[in-house]
């Protein structure tokens, strides 16, 4: 391959990926129909059963029989295939016992058994890949749609690219049942999803092309409604409640102790980690940066959280917007604690205050430390500054209440490959961002959030 396709090869595979239902390329469900007609005729041909795989799932043959994806036959005669999809993981001692959205580190797809016999069959025999691959192109050599559509290993692999939204199936879900890379979709990193919608849309999808009785087994196998799939530092709400208490309390501690610096830092861990929870903000050493950030008297927040091209405007949920007020005003009675015994202290205040230095500072013994990044002196446990929990959770758990995974995208600030929301052909809206914002706040009133009278002025 010359250096020119070498280099453009990823794009025109994301070109290909985003082809519209009217594409030359697109098989007719006629031709799906007799296509599946066609691979179920010899129940006992390794090869058909193969190019059915390929067709029902979207999967490369790697991804269909390496053995380093795990594979049974369940009970129902219903296969159960893993993909190759690894979640990062963290801990901490509060992390560890903060009880997460996803128990299980299993994530699979259900195969109807016409695709799981011949899966099984190829990795029992061990046939190399490339010798399965050159028998699923020699059966389909030939073959043509009505309009003269060349049918191809990779044309059975693109009918998900084609179909998954004629069944409601998320693009996201489509690149999992598929087994895409991960990095695809950055989103793919973050969300926990419910497994039993997965599978009842990729159920829907095969039931385009495959008959019912072909799909019963798979429908019977069961699927419990509280599986989850995905991140593994999405909490679940008893999680939030659970790190959020151990904040609290230890600026009760504090404040018993009469301890000022140490209250003045837990208290701007909870500002700070509330605020990540409802913007999800990534952990920064200059976490929201100044006070200018926010605009729109506090209803706006501009975020710069990985680097320039991360830079995203996002609305603030009523509910963190009060609890920015409420630290402004905390922070301008505090400064007069120091109004004539401490001048240095007074005007690294002032300078929050103005914009003229970061907004969140660590405070010691002696001066206010330039950022948040110091806060381990006060607070140990990584939960607090550096594990991505709220990014992951709030993500999760909006996707949970059904919200346009599209959007969620727009409001973390991922860029698609070869799409721009600022481009004037783009149907993007601000009132979308505000939508999920309004969520936002719903799910830190499900979950009491802010506490009330948290810190005295």
């Amino acid at each position: 391959m010359s250096g020119r396709k070498q280099k453009y090869q990823g794009k025109h595979q994301k070109r290909n990926q985003k082809r519209p239902q009217s594409s030359p390329y697109r098989l007719t469900r006629s031709t799906l129909s007799e296509l599946s007609s066609f691979l179920l005729s010899d129940p006992d041909d390794l090869t058909r059963g193969l190019a059915l795989a390929k067709l029902a799932t979207g999967r490369n043959m790697r991804s269909l029989v390496d053995a380093s994806l795990d594979f049974e036959i369940l009970s129902t005669g219903a296969g159960k295939l893993s993909n190759s999809w690894r979640y990062g993981e963290a801990s901490s001692p509060i992390f560890d016992e903060a009880s997460k959205l996803v128990t299980k580190d299993d994530n699979y797809i259900l195969l109807p058994p016409c695709v799981a016999k011949p899966i099984a069959q190829a990795r029992s025999q061990s046939i190399p890949i490339d010798i399965l691959e050159s028998r699923v192109a020699r059966l389909l050599a030939g073959k043509r749609g009505p309009s003269g559509q060349l049918i191809t290993p990779n044309a059975l692999q693109r009918v998900i690219d084609f179909e998954f939204t004629t069944v409601n199936m998320t693009r996201f879900e489509r690149d999992f049942i598929a087994d895409r890379k991960m990095n695809d979709n950055m989103q793919n990193f973050y969300a926990a999803f419910s497994a039993k919608t997965l599978h009842k849309h990729h159920t829907d999808f095969i039931a385009l092309f495959l008959p019912e009785d072909e799909i019963e087994a798979y429908k019977q196998t069961p699927i419990p409604d509280d599986t989850l799939f995905g991140s593994k530092k999405a909490l679940s709400s008893h999680g939030v409640e659970y790190v959020f208490s151990q904040l609290q309390s230890a600026l009760r501690n504090a404040l018993i102790k009469e301890n000022r610096i140490a209250a003045h830092n837990i208290y701007t861990a909870y500002v700070v980690n509330l605020l990540q929870f409802a913007t999800m903000h990534r952990p920064a050493p200059d976490v929201f940066r100044t006070i200018g950030a926010f605009l729109d008297d506090f209803n706006q927040v501009e975020i710069v959280d990985k680097s320039d091209s991360s830079a995203r405007l996002v609305p603030v949920c009523q509910r963190a917007r009060q609890v920015i007020l409420h630290y402004i005003d905390y922070l301008k009675c505090y400064q007069e604690r120091f109004r004539f015994i401490n001048t240095n202290n007074y005007q690294a205040i002032d300078d929050m205050l103005s914009g003229r230095s970061n907004l969140f500072r660590i405070q010691t013994a002696s001066t206010f430390l330039p950022n948040f990044d110091h806060l381990r002196g006060y607070l140990s446990d990584a939960v607090f500054r550096s594990i991505n929990w709220h990014r992951h959770t709030m993500a999760s758990l909006l996707i949970q209440s059904d919200v346009d995974r599209d959007v969620l995208a727009a409001f973390m600030g991922h860029r698609q490959a070869l799409d721009s929301p600022t481009k004037s052909s783009s149907t993007f809206r601000y009132q979308q961002l505000l939508d999920i914002s309004e969520r936002v706040d719903h799910i830190m009133e499900a979950l009491a959030l802010p506490k009330s009278s948290l810190m005295s002025k």
